[in-house]
């Protein structure tokens, strides 16, 4: 089960994503010029490069990014919050390391 949700979310990310979206739009455009709608093509070509402009000179991502970087700040304050103490973390990966070396039998030296 977690192999095919591991694969339709790749296709659906390849399909979604923004560099997926602007191919799929020019693929509709020469569909449409193919099937001789040139005006129609023409028209979502210029739309495109339009968009493929606007991305390529101005800091579209960055702008998109800002809200978030507000929301949630980069590095935030971790000695009020309630994230478990990285000493407990590591006593659990120790003894997971030691349970998983107990249950294959095998030995590190």
């Amino acid at each position: 089960m977690a192999d095919i949700f591991f694969w339709c979310s790749k296709l659906f990310w390849g399909i979604v994503s923004p560099d997926g979206l602007l191919v799929m739009v020019f693929a509709l455009a020469m569909g449409l010029w193919a099937l001789g709608c040139i005006n129609g093509a023409r028209r979502l070509l210029t739309v495109l490069l339009g968009v493929i402009v606007v991305i390529t000179l101005f800091p579209v991502g960055s702008w998109l990014l800002y809200p978030l970087e507000i929301r949630y700040p980069v590095h935030p304050d971790l000695s009020t919050s309630t994230i478990i103490p990285s000493t407990l973390v590591s006593a659990l990966i120790r003894i997971f390391f030691i349970c998983s070396i107990a249950i294959s039998e095998t030995v590190i030296i």
